[in-house]
């Protein structure tokens, strides 16, 4: 989970600092506009999408599956066991007691297991894919719009 946080955040957040640079030297408006964000969030949220899998996952060679069948998560899985990412602080006491599963492993069904190729089908279910990050853009913005009123 860390090593996620920490890549979205070196890839995902120079972009959003230098286009509010730029904004805020071109404009007298000096805050910044948390609707910026919200492409780092759903990324976050939809980061295990393929395969169960996301880069950090890939680098540590584990993937998300299905607690019953041991097959990758589906898209839809992964997007709720990431929507409990919001209460990180919980999420990470409860990972130091079980490192497969947290309360987002629970809710969706999930574990985290060590990947091996042999065992995994690689089929992408483009439809789920596509609906599963629809989801995750309308509930980003309505947190967004929740907390941040335009």
């Amino acid at each position: 989970m860390l090593l996620d946080h920490i890549l979205i955040c070196f890839i995902g957040l120079p972009p959003v600092i230098i286009y509010q640079f730029q904004t805020f030297h071109n404009s007298s408006n000096l805050t910044m506009s948390p609707y910026l964000m919200m492409p780092l969030f759903v990324i976050y949220f939809c980061k295990d999408c393929i395969g169960g899998r996301s880069l950090a996952k890939r680098i540590l060679k584990l993937v998300v599956v299905d607690n019953t069948t041991n097959l990758p998560a589906t898209p839809f899985q992964t997007l709720i066991r990431n929507l409990f990412c919001l209460i990180w602080p919980i999420e990470v006491f409860v990972s130091l007691f079980n490192q497969q599963r947290r309360i987002g492993d629970r809710l969706a069904g999930t574990k985290l297991s060590y990947y091996r190729r042999e065992d995994m089908p690689h089929q992408i279910n483009w439809l789920q894919l596509a609906v599963t990050i629809l989801i995750a853009i309308v509930f980003t913005y309505l947190l967004l719009k929740l907390f941040y009123p335009l």
